[in-house]
């Protein structure tokens, strides 16, 4: 039978969530049915693990945006006749959605069936975007064949909101690597609650520090991500005399083993996509505290059995919620086992692997 000649396209090779799902494809798709390439706008700086960009069918095009990679992701497309070209992340799926309207079939790739991967709630994405990609982005979607959901959530967003057909929409959840995470035994600070995430104004951990002043003062924090909010933060904890309690990590490559040994993971950010963090999390056991925002937190998180969700925006339920978790008796290992039953990377490659199976065929059907 002949492979399936796949493209991968995303921006760089960084330690975000929609790269990190689009290198387990690279790493993990059947490699008798499918013929995989990736390419990416640049390598980037904070590379994702265990990735080898050695690969004859990586592909390094080594501009800093999008548009500069106008013709030469043409040209890839038309030199490698792909069957399916898959595109995370929105300048990505823009860009080629440009592509798709400017060049004929022919001079393209006719017979190629394109899929989106969308990454995150397209509603409240479209609060902070210009207005011509908030034009643009509906019709730019319908160019594609299919687009990928991480949540129930996204894909009725994107069904009710910006009139996708339900039939263009697949749920695909994100994936946990578990063979990463097995066998961690931390040697790092305990912490009471940590936070990890980029610090920018998305995660809001000012909900965090903002809570903690409910808390009592022998609770500790730890906090790991970079970003341009980062001096915000530590003004806003200065400010509140809660120094002591917080502590800031920095980037970390692999926050698992912080993760594995703190007793909760916060989470605060204004709406989410499907956390990987909280997969993450739950993966070692570790119950997860969130706000009930847009996005998929409600479909992983089980008030009392993984964790507890509170009304957003509602920071006395948080800071509640925080220490209710102190006191109820978590089971660890279902936790675990429940969190591998669901997304296991064998179940969720599956689910990309029939996919991609079904697209190609439906088309030449």
């Amino acid at each position: 039978m002949k492979k399936i000649k796949l493209l991968l396209l995303m921006p760089s090779i960084s330690p975000g969530g929609a790269e990190r799902v689009m290198v387990h494809l690279f790493n993990h798709l059947s490699k008798d049915k499918f013929d995989v390439h990736l390419a990416v706008l640049s390598v980037g700086i904070n590379k994702v693990g265990n990735f080898k960009k050695g690969s004859p069918q990586f592909y390094d095009l080594k501009v800093s945006r999008a548009r500069f990679a106008f013709w030469k992701i043409r040209n890839l497309i038309y030199t490698l006749n792909p069957d399916i070209v898959f595109v995370t992340l929105p300048q990505m799926y823009l860009m080629l959605s440009l592509l798709r309207r400017i060049f004929p079939a022919r001079l393209l790739s006719g017979n190629t069936v394109f899929i989106a991967r969308e990454n995150t709630n397209a509603s409240e994405r479209k609060k902070k975007m210009s207005l011509g990609f908030n034009l643009l982005f509906p019709d730019l979607l319908a160019q594609y064949n299919y687009i990928v959901c991480q949540s129930f959530a996204m894909a009725e967003d994107l069904n009710q909101n910006f009139s996708i057909s339900r039939e263009k929409l697949k749920t695909i959840n994100n994936p946990v690597d578990f063979s990463s995470i097995n066998n961690i035994h931390s040697k790092h600070p305990k912490f009471d609650v940590l936070s990890v995430g980029s610090l920018t104004p998305l995660k809001a951990i000012h909900r965090l520090i903002e809570a903690a002043e409910h808390l009592s003062s022998e609770v500790k924090y730890g906090i790991i991500g970079s970003g341009p909010e980062e001096d915000n933060l530590k003004n806003l904890i200065e400010e509140k005399g809660l120094t002591s309690q917080f502590t800031f990590l920095g980037f970390q490559k692999n926050p698992t083993a912080f993760i594995s040994s703190s007793k909760i993971v916060v989470m605060t950010s204004y709406y989410e996509g499907f956390s990987n963090v909280i997969l993450e999390a739950l993966a070692v056991g570790t119950p997860v505290v969130a706000f009930d925002v847009p996005g998929g937190n409600s479909e992983i998180i089980k008030n009392g059995f993984n964790g507890f969700l509170v009304p957003d925006g509602d920071i006395e339920a948080l800071a509640l919620a925080i220490k209710k978790s102190f006191k109820h008796s978590w089971d660890k290992d279902a936790i675990k086992s429940n969190c591998f039953d669901n997304y296991n990377m064998k179940k969720i490659i599956s689910q990309y692997e029939n996919l991609f199976e079904d697209a190609v065929l439906t088309l030449k059907n």
